[in-house]
């Protein structure tokens, strides 16, 4: 058991990082304006914000890299009332750009 917890923190861990040094500056990303609030998420509403108003496919991964969430918004609101508290990957694909971000569901 105390195995399973170690790896479990472990892959958080590589995720916190990685996202870290994927980058997560306005600079740097492929998708113009590309804004995720509120992070932490506290309510049942994430809201996915770019410049452009193209479709957007957001998908939403768990610390295991088990996808939880899939979703394709034309606004900027989504539901996210079925996540579990815990630190997820959030991958949003709009037209040929792709961008990843951590989120943090409380």
């Amino acid at each position: 058991m105390m195995k399973r917890y170690l790896t479990t923190f472990l892959l958080a861990l590589g995720l916190l990082v990685s996202s870290i040094a994927v980058g997560q500056s306005a600079a740097s990303d492929p998708i113009a304006g590309l804004n995720i609030y509120p992070n932490p998420a506290t309510q049942d509403v994430l809201y996915v914000q770019t410049t452009s108003q193209e479709e957007k496919q957001v998908a939403i991964y768990d610390v295991l890299g088990s996808r939880v969430l899939a979703v394709r918004l034309t606004g900027r609101r989504m539901d996210i009332s079925s996540l579990s508290p815990g630190i997820y990957v959030v991958r949003i694909r709009q037209g040929e750009n792709s961008a990843s971000r951590k989120l943090v569901v409380r």
